[in-house]
């Protein structure tokens, strides 16, 4: 009865404050994490981290003159992708699940956005790997969200993705749309 009583007002406070049970959750396994980075704490983070675009905004984005519980996200998203002792594999399918569906934005869709770039430019055959088992309107969107900025760095796609070109004509197109798009988007 004491905990059942206990995780109620702990709820309701958390309503109170505007934090959901997962915020606190990822805040405290940042909080594990800067004082142990082993295994467990980092599979701990990476499996409390959001896993959609959606449940990335919600944990820290800014929409309709609301912060999110954890707002602007700096520490968090470079904790993420410092993670170490998750297989690439693992790591990447996750950032292309956040991808999926995205669009720049301030602060921590942007903090995202920066990370995950050079990543995939240094990983290209693992991104394409595992891209290749979504679907067409998957990659597009995964792609739309890697280009998309207010002040497109990529005015052309870059050479260690052009190489796609000759080596799967449909993968290109979907990503080549998707740059094109981003660049109009952009307003640039």
């Amino acid at each position: 009865m004491k905990n059942t009583i206990a995780i109620i007002f702990i709820l309701l406070l958390c309503q109170v404050n505007g934090q959901s049970v997962e915020s606190i959750e990822l805040k405290n396994a940042l909080m594990e994490l800067k004082k142990d980075k082993s295994l467990k704490t980092q599979k701990k983070y990476f499996e409390l981290f959001p896993d959609s675009f959606e449940d990335f905004l919600k944990m820290f984005g800014f929409e309709n003159g609301k912060e999110a519980p954890l707002y602007d996200g700096f520490e968090y998203v470079e904790a993420f992708f410092a993670i170490d002792s998750i297989s690439e594999s693992q790591q990447m399918k996750k950032w292309i699940n956040i991808s999926i569906d995205g669009y720049w934005d301030a602060d921590a869709v942007n903090y995202f956005q920066h990370n995950l770039r050079p990543i995939v430019l240094k990983k290209t055959d693992l991104a394409y790997e595992l891209l290749k088992k979504y679907t067409d309107e998957e990659i597009e969107s995964f792609f739309y969200f890697f280009f998309n900025e207010i002040h497109p760095q990529y005015k052309n796609v870059p050479s260690e993705l052009e190489r796609f070109k000759d080596r799967d004509e449909k993968f290109y197109r979907l990503l080549s749309a998707a740059h094109k798009r981003a660049l109009i988007d952009s307003g640039h």
